[in-house]
C-alpha cells in the first residue's frame, strides 16, 4: 500500500514536472538516459558471457551450441525487461539474480567442458 502511494506521488511529481515549460524535455532525457544504461548494462553483460564461452575448448562449446546461446540470449533479454520494470525499486536484487543465473551459466558450461574432455 505504502509503494502504491510513493508511485502515485512519483507520478503526480513527474505531471507537474512536464506542465513547466521545459518538464517534458527533462523528463524525456531522463528516461533516455535509463534506457541507454540499461541496454548499455544488458550488453557488456552479454559481452562477457560470450567471452567466457570462447575460453571453453570448440568441443565442449559446440556441444552448447546456438541454442544454448539463443537461450542465454532470451535470458538476457528478459532480465533486462525486468529490471526496467523495477528500475526504480529493487534493481539490486535483480542484478544480484542477473549475476546468479550468469554464474550457473558459466558453471554449467564449465561442467559440459570437464564431462567432454
Amino acid at each position: 500500500m505504502a509503494g502504491e502511494d510513493e508511485s502515485i506521488a512519483r507520478f503526480r511529481g513527474e505531471m507537474r514536472a512536464v506542465e513547466t515549460a521545459g518538464g517534458l524535455v527533462g523528463l524525456l532525457r531522463r528516461e533516455a538516459l535509463r534506457s541507454l544504461g540499461l541496454l548499455l548494462a544488458s550488453a557488456c553483460w552479454l559481452f562477457l558471457l560470450m567471452s567466457l564461452l570462447q575460453l571453453f575448448p570448440r568441443e565442449a562449446s559446440g556441444q552448447f551450441g546456438a541454442g544454448g546461446l539463443a537461450a542465454l540470449v532470451v535470458a538476457n533479454l528478459a532480465l533486462a525487461a525486468l529490471l526496467w520494470r523495477f528500475r526504480r525499486r529493487d534493481w539490486r536484487v535483480l542484478m544480484g539474480v542477473w549475476l546468479l543465473i550468469g554464474v550457473a551459466v558459466l558453471m554449467s558450461i564449465g561442467w559440459a567442458a570437464d564431462k567432454w574432455r
